[in-house]
């Protein structure tokens, strides 16, 4: 069974120090990941995170929260 995490949030700045390790694990565990913008820089960076990873089930979910 393939497993994926459908809320993630590895653009975010508590993540600045290991982002790429994070993904990697993902990786590492043959598991997918779905990255949730809730800002407009928050969404541009999470698209960025998945066009880097083409062969990866890396996706970005973009949207800005009620509250922005």
């Amino acid at each position: 069974m393939k497993l994926i995490d459908t809320h993630a949030h590895p653009q975010l700045d508590d993540f600045s120090g290991d982002r790429e390790a994070v993904i990697q694990r993902s990786h590492d565990a043959d598991t997918g990941m779905i990255i949730v913008g809730t800002t407009l820089a928050d969404s541009v960076e999470a698209v960025r995170l998945a066009e880097a990873r083409p062969t990866d089930p890396v996706y970005a979910a973009v949207g800005v929260h009620p509250t922005d």
